[in-house]
């Protein structure tokens, strides 16, 4: 109970903007928890909620003890924000032990305190350096110490890998995510980074325009889409209108301009107008059809192939005009001999359980 986090109905308004609009979410203890969503969809407007910094309509309780009206220095709560924040003119040593001083710890507990969480963050001889003598890694685990050396009940984190290159990048969320399992502190991490959501996260909350779209695991926001914005916004995705035509047992047939068919699994009436989606991963081009390969099967014509060592980036285009992108991984049968080419015709194929219907 301790490391809950409920709001409830929270709603920001700044002048004639709507921030956040009626939001209700629940972390459960010790999860990590990102919120992701476009610019200015109110992802660091809910962080900020949280932390104590902006006014707001409904209500807050974390560790199942209401917080409306607490100002933020009387919050359990360690933040790291985006530019880590620290006091230029304060050693590694003192940063770190700030918030300890903040909250009346006596000298002796703040010194073993500093040293445990030095030790935990590899922080071992930068303790006398100041902030200016860091590289940006030590910097964000300054911040980092300083945030969780108050053991606190929530740890708020505003973007805070933005800065660093991407090799460094891809370390510490590593090292993030296995430092937050280890001290099982509820964590909520703001990005606009939708890999880094889906590598970090327990949950993750895709919001747009101040409302909540969806709450779920990253498998679910990934293949289960709630509507077409999360469908379009998370990863990459081949979304395409159609309209329910048919029925074949548990199958819809889906009908595409130019009278593309495409099986489904869902449970739409007949002339219902949906969208369909397919990963681009799940998607397979092949010189000939099988039709024992795959459910669905379009023709198709390459327009563009992007090479990348690993994998390849093929857009193609089928009779009805829409492009498509198909990712298709280079698993060592891939030679120059059977590459694909500009103009070339293929069989586009994918299996009926990949293709997820929106109904919204």
């Amino acid at each position: 109970m301790r490391n809950t986090v409920e709001v409830r109905k929270l709603t920001v308004r700044y002048s004639e903007t709507v921030a956040l609009r009626d939001v209700s979410v629940t972390l459960e203890a010790s999860q990590f928890v990102t919120v992701l969503g476009p610019s200015g969809c109110g992802k660091t407007t809910l962080l900020r909620v949280l932390a104590g910094f902006v006014d707001y309509e409904g209500h807050v309780l974390i560790g199942g003890e209401a917080h409306d009206g607490m100002p933020p220095h009387k919050r359990d709560i360690g933040i790291v924000f985006q530019d880590y924040a620290l006091f230029p003119h304060m050693t590694v040593a003192q940063n770190i032990a700030f918030g300890l001083r903040m909250r009346g710890w006596k000298a002796a507990v703040q010194k073993d305190a500093v040293i445990d969480v030095i030790r935990m963050l590899r922080l071992d001889g930068l303790a006398e350096r100041y902030p200016n003598e860091l590289s940006g890694g030590q910097q964000q685990r300054v911040a980092l110490a300083r945030a969780i050396a108050i053991n606190p009940k929530l740890l708020l984190l505003d973007e805070p890998l933005a800065a660093l290159d991407k090799k460094l990048r891809e370390e510490m969320q590593v090292e993030l995510r296995q430092l937050q399992q280890r001290l099982a502190i509820t964590t909520m991490f703001v990005t606009h980074d939708q890999e880094e959501a889906l590598a970090l996260s327990d949950k993750i909350i895709v919001m747009n325009h101040g409302e909540v779209r969806q709450l779920g695991t990253p498998m679910e926001v990934y293949e289960h889409p709630n509507d077409r914005f999360v469908a379009d916004f998370i990863g990459t995705s081949n979304l395409l209108a159609a309209q329910v035509v048919g029925r074949e047992a548990d199958t819809l047939l889906c009908q595409v301009a130019n009278g593309i068919l495409v099986r489904a699994l869902g449970t739409a009436s007949i002339g219902a107008e949906v969208f369909f989606s397919v990963r681009p991963e799940r998607l397979r081009l092949a010189r000939k059809h099988d039709e024992h390969a795959h459910d669905n099967h379009v023709p198709a014509v390459v327009e563009h192939i992007t090479y990348l060592g690993h994998r390849s980036k093929i857009r193609v285009r089928i009779s009805d005009g829409s492009s498509i992108e198909i990712d298709q991984p280079n698993n060592g049968t891939f030679t120059e001999d059977n590459a694909w080419n500009v103009g070339e015709t293929a069989d586009m194929s994918w299996e009926i359980k990949n293709t997820v219907i929106i109904y919204k």
